[in-house]
C-alpha cells in the first residue's frame, strides 16, 4: 500500500467550500493507497476562507478517509495556484503527494485508476480529460474546448512531449518527484502544471496520462479566457527560457549560445521599444 498527501489550493472560496467539504466528507478512500493528510492552503484569501478552514479542521481532522490528518497552510499575500501547491508539496512526507482544485471538478474518486500506477512506481501520474476513457459529465462550451485543444496542441509541439493535457488540476506525483522536481519549478500561477511535466520529463522520470471522470465547473470560476490565454503563452515562453538559462538546472547550455540567445532576446526587445518614424 502507497501512502499519500492531498493538496489543495485555495483563493477565495468561501462561496463554494461546503461544496468542497461536503466532497471530502463523501470520500471514503480507495483501496491500495492510505491518505495521510490533507494540506488545505489558503492563498492570501481576502474573504472568510481561511475561517472556514479552521473550523473545518476542528470538525473533521481524523475523521475523513483512512482518519486523515488536516494541515493548514496560510499566509497573508495572494501568490497564485502554482505557488500554493508547492508550499503544500513541502507538507508532504508520504509516498506520494498529489494537488488538485478545490472546486472538485475532478473527484478524489479518480485515484481508484491511479493506484494501480502508484503500485508500478511511476513518478508523475497526469490526469486527462483529453484521452480515451475519459468521462465528461459536464462538458465546457464549444469555444473553451476549441481553445484548450490549441493550447495543449501547441503545449506538446514548444515543450516537445507527446501529452494530450498539460494543465488539467489532478496530478499525482512520486516523493522523489516532490524532492528533486519541486525545489526546482519557479510558475507561481497556472504555468506550474505544464512546468513539473516538463522538468520531470527533462530529468527521465517516468510520467503516464491516465483517463478521468470530470465536470466543467462554470458558476463563480475565476478564470478570464483572454487574460489567461495571453498568460499561458507567456508561461510556456518563460519555462523554455528557464531551460535554456538552465535555471532548473539540468544541462547548462554552451556559454556562447547562452550570450547569442540575450543577444538575441535583447535585440528583439529593442526593435519593438524604438520609437517608429511618424509618416
Amino acid at each position: 500500500m502507497k501512502t499519500l498527501t492531498v493538496i489543495i489550493p485555495l483563493y477565495n472560496e468561501e462561496k463554494r467550500l461546503n461544496d468542497t467539504f461536503s466532497c471530502l466528507k463523501k470520500f471514503k478512500g480507495v483501496r491500495d493507497i492510505g491518505v495521510e493528510k490533507f494540506v488545505l492552503v489558503n492563498d492570501g484569501s481576502k474573504d472568510n476562507t481561511l475561517k472556514l478552514l479552521r473550523n473545518f479542521k476542528r470538525s473533521f481532522s481524523k475523521k475523513l478517509a483512512n482518519k486523515a490528518e488536516i494541515e493548514i497552510v496560510a499566509y497573508p499575500v495572494n501568490h497564485g495556484r502554482g505557488y500554493a501547491v508547492m508550499q503544500g508539496a513541502k507538507r508532504v512526507k508520504s509516498d506520494y503527494g498529489m494537488f488538485l482544485d478545490g472546486d472538485m471538478s475532478i473527484p478524489l474518486g479518480n485515484l481508484e485508476n491511479f493506484s494501480k500506477f502508484m503500485n508500478q512506481n511511476y513518478d508523475l501520474l497526469v490526469g486527462s480529460k483529453k484521452i480515451n476513457g475519459t468521462v465528461t459529465l459536464v462538458k465546457r462550451n464549444f469555444i473553451r474546448e476549441f481553445i484548450g485543444e490549441v493550447h495543449s496542441r501547441i503545449l506538446s509541439f514548444v515543450l516537445g512531449i507527446k501529452l494530450a493535457d498539460f494543465t488539467g488540476g489532478f496530478k499525482v506525483f512520486s516523493k522523489s518527484v516532490c524532492e528533486d522536481i519541486f525545489p526546482r519549478l519557479t510558475q507561481e500561477r497556472w504555468g506550474l502544471d505544464p512546468e513539473i511535466i516538463y522538468v520531470t520529463n527533462r530529468l527521465n522520470y517516468s510520467i503516464k496520462e491516465l483517463p478521468i471522470v470530470w465536470s466543467h465547473i462554470s458558476k463563480s470560476s475565476k478564470v478570464n479566457l483572454i487574460r489567461d490565454i495571453l498568460r499561458a503563452f507567456k508561461e510556456m515562453a518563460t519555462i523554455k527560457l528557464n531551460d535554456w538559462k538552465n535555471i532548473y538546472n539540468i544541462n547548462p547550455q554552451p556559454a556562447m549560445l547562452n550570450k547569442a540567445f540575450s543577444l538575441l532576446v535583447k535585440f528583439s526587445l529593442l526593435l519593438f521599444i524604438w520609437p517608429k518614424k511618424s509618416s
